[in-house]
């Protein structure tokens, strides 16, 4: 189940909430986020905030999930509701680079 959730974020670019990858993988949530967070302990995920209250966006970034959703050119970052999104890390940018 760990490569496939690893390979669902690489299909879905790279990042994706827990709900997106619960539909993709028809896992259920709260299972899901455990093994999301394990992957997050482990370093091969990161846990980033997206949403209205998110500093990124606060500061003129664009948040990782905001780069790959669809509705982006409509979307207001001061209206959106405040989430997670897990990340895969590159290897290279691993602790020990494994």
């Amino acid at each position: 189940m760990i490569t496939e959730i690893l390979e669902a974020l690489q299909a879905s670019g790279g990042s994706a909430s827990v709900r997106e990858l619960s539909a993709r993988l028809g896992v259920d949530a709260d299972a899901l986020l455990g093994m999301l967070e394990f992957l997050a302990h482990k370093g091969r995920l990161r846990r980033e905030p997206w949403g209205g209250t998110c500093l990124m966006a606060e500061q003129g970034h664009v948040p990782p999930a905001c780069r790959i959703c669809p509705l982006r050119s409509m979307c207001h970052l001061a209206d959106a509701p405040l989430g997670v999104v897990y990340t895969v890390v590159p290897p290279s940018s691993r602790e020990g680079g494994d």
